[in-house]
């Protein structure tokens, strides 16, 4: 079963505080994105945000679901008629994540620029495993090793330092 689009229409006007929201169909439901990157996922007129412990807080109730089989777990939100605890909830997780995507994107850009690897955007762990053993081998022969640096804040957040 799939989502009605007046349904689908409601989240995105209710979570509108929070950013530019936009809805776009994907394997026949919709994933929600707030100012290009996704955060939440309607799947059978159910609303779902990725889980994140600034998310976590801000839950009057966390109940974990996986929206369709076989995903992994995400907040369902059973309650979507309070706009200002929406845009709330989807402004700190899109805040949250965020930094998790400065960092996958950091590690893929030093791939491709030192090592030549292209990363792959089918998520399949095939593919995944190869990149990340071409990466390896590549790195072994670097002359001049090339290194993130993290610091860990008390929120329990990654920070490019």
């Amino acid at each position: 079963m799939s989502s009605s689009k007046n349904f689908v229409q409601y989240i995105v006007d209710q979570c509108s505080d929070a950013g530019d929201i936009v809805a776009k169909k994907m394997f026949g439901d919709y994933g929600i994105y707030c100012d290009g990157e996704i955060f939440g996922l309607v799947c059978d007129d159910r609303f779902f945000i990725k889980p994140t412990e600034a998310g976590r807080v801000l839950l009057k109730t966390v109940e974990l679901k996986p929206p369709y089989q076989g995903a992994k777990d995400y907040f369902y939100i059973a309650d979507v008629d309070d706009r200002d605890h929406l845009s709330a909830l989807v402004r700190e997780t899109c805040k949250a994540l965020l930094p998790k995507r400065a960092i996958i994107e950091s590690v893929n850009d030093e791939l491709k620029n030192m090592a030549q690897i292209e990363h792959s955007r089918h998520r399949s762990l095939h593919n995944f495993v190869n990149n990340l053993m071409a990466g390896i081998a590549a790195y072994s022969f670097f002359l001049k090793k090339p290194m993130l640096q993290f610091e860990r804040k008390i929120d329990k957040q990654l920070r490019i330092a």
